[in-house]
Formats: C-alpha cells, structure tokens, sequence
C-alpha cells in the first residue's frame, strides 16, 4: 500500500507514525522545506502536491493539511482517481463538502472523514452501553486552551464538530434543530454553548472553548436507567443506577473499562480495509456531511439568535 500523506502538522506526524506501524509506504507532502529534514532517509518529499501526484503511483492520499485547503486538496485526488482520507471537518463549507461526496461517488472512490472519536475505545464501550436503551439526554463538555496553530477556524468546526457527530451516533438519532450562543475572539469564535434537538425525542448540550487552561472531554448520557458519565481522556466509563430518594439520595456506581488502543491506530486501520481489497468501499460520509450541516445551522443561529431546523 502506497500513500500520499499531505500536511506534517500535529495531525500529519501522528498519522505518518501510525501509517508506518501499519507497514504502509508513506510519500510525504508539505508545503514547508523543513519538514524534509525531518523524515527518515528513505521517505520520498515534495513540496507541491500536483508534482507528487504526478510523479507517484499512489493507492490513496491522506489530507492533514489545513481545514481551508480540505476541498481543492481532496477534489484533485479523486480527479486522480485515487481514495481519500481527509481529517475532518469534510470541508469548510456544506456546499463544498456535498460536491466532494458527489465526486467520490462519480469516480467510485472511497472519501474517508477522519472524525476519530468515534474510533476511542471509551466511545465504542458507552456506545455499546447505550444500545437498545431509551436516551434522554446527553451532555458533551470539550474544553481546553486554544491550540496556536488553528488559524482558520473556530472553535465549533474545529472541535465542537466533534460532540455534534458523536450525539448522532450515540443516539443513534437525527438531528432536527440547533439553538448556540457563542463568543468572538476576532475573526472566529473561541466559546459556544449548543442545543441539538433529536427526531426522537432526545436533546444533547454541548459545552466547548478554547479560555479554559486544562482539557476536558466527557460525555453524560441519562437513559431511563442509568447516567452514565465518561472521560475520554482518562479513559473508562461510570454508570449509575438504582436511585433512592432520601436526604441524602442513594444510588449505586460501576465502573465499565475500555481498552487503551490509539484512536488514530483504529481508525487508519479502518480506512487501509475500506480501501483494500476488490470489494465495494463500505464507507458512508453522510455523517460527517450532517455535522457540518448543523455546525453550519449553529453558526446561523448564535448570530441571528434563532432556532435554526435543520
């Protein structure tokens, strides 16, 4: 397996690391003269993605390049003929990530999102938790300071998408409408406060910024029998039950353990087999559409202050 890894940001190291795990030969593309002097010996550097895709033969290309250049950098692979794994979100705009999926499915290639929470071990436990039980509510909180290199987004596309997907999937339930307050910092938001409503009756909150100094990322799912409360940093899930009125309330807890597996070995791993083989890719970018269409309906809400169907 050969691909092009385009971006050696944060994202792009670890993916070049996980992908060389995985026995894959990677071609790397970085629009900084530096990063050559990074790389091992024996790993092929261009500075400029046309003149790789044109001087490789590649089995697919890897995006972790910038949220702004997701769109032209994906539409040229699959111009190639090639499959694409692009780190979420899809693409800065709906319009645009809906014209990546319609070239995809022209082409038959595979478009592969990079939303890797729904690849860490705590969210596949909670998910599996939460099956075939009634879902009430969820609340997400993800927080943290804001990470110097993010330049071209806020803090809802670039983190907050992240609870908007996982409220769908662990819902297993659409999303019908979004209210958000926001905060500016600039040119993009650095705090929103979002309301999804569910088309089966569930509501999700979701907490994010990048003013907070530490990182947190949980999630709280209250079903009709149980809360369950889970740390995606620290890994692992508490689920309380049986409650009691009385002064004070009594109510029992277990703990439920995850694995420690990487996320991003997971996900990778999940790609090379859409991608590997003579079978159809089973692969859907549907979700990932949806969530930049309600990040976008957030957007439009927190600045008309409306709710905005979706």
């Amino acid at each position: 397996m050969r691909i092009g890894l385009v971006g050696m940001g944060n994202m792009g190291k670890n993916h070049f690391r996980i992908l060389h795990a995985l026995s894959v030969d990677v071609v790397v593309c970085d629009q900084n003269p530096k990063v050559k002097g990074l790389l091992p010996a024996q790993t092929k550097y261009y500075q400029d993605l046309d003149a790789m895709l044109e001087a490789e033969k590649l089995d697919a290309i890897d995006i972790c390049a910038p949220t702004t250049l997701h769109h032209k950098f994906a539409m040229r692979a699959l111009e190639c003929n090639l499959d694409v794994f692009v780190e979420k979100p899809i693409a800065s705009t709906l319009s645009q990530a809906i014209e990546l999926r319609e070239a995809a499915e022209k082409k038959g290639k595979c478009l592969f999102v990079g939303h890797i929470e729904r690849f860490n071990p705590t969210v596949i436990a909670l998910k599996k938790e939460l099956e075939g039980k009634q879902i009430l509510a969820l609340q997400f909180t993800r927080v943290g300071p804001m990470p110097p290199q993010i330049k071209d987004a806020g803090v809802m596309l670039d983190i907050g998408i992240h609870d908007v997907d996982l409220a769908s999937y662990l819902s297993g339930q659409k999303i019908t409408s979004v209210c958000c307050a926001r905060s500016d910092n600039g040119q993009y938001e650095d705090a929103a406060q979002i309301l999804l409503r569910l088309d089966k009756g569930a509501t999700a909150i979701i907490t994010t910024n990048w003013l907070t100094p530490f990182k947190s990322r949980k999630i709280e799912a209250i079903t009709k029998e149980k809360m369950y409360i889970a740390d995606l940093i620290r890994g692992g899930i508490e689920a309380h039950f049986g409650f009691k009125a009385g002064n004070p309330p009594s109510f029992s807890t277990e703990s439920i353990s995850a694995s420690n597996t990487e996320p991003l070995l997971l996900e990778l791993t999940e790609f090379l087999r859409c991608i590997s083989g003579p079978l159809p890719h089973k692969y859907d970018v549907g979700h990932a559409i949806c969530a930049l269409g309600a990040v976008e309906a957030a957007k439009k809400s927190a600045t008309g202050k409306i709710e905005v169907k979706i």
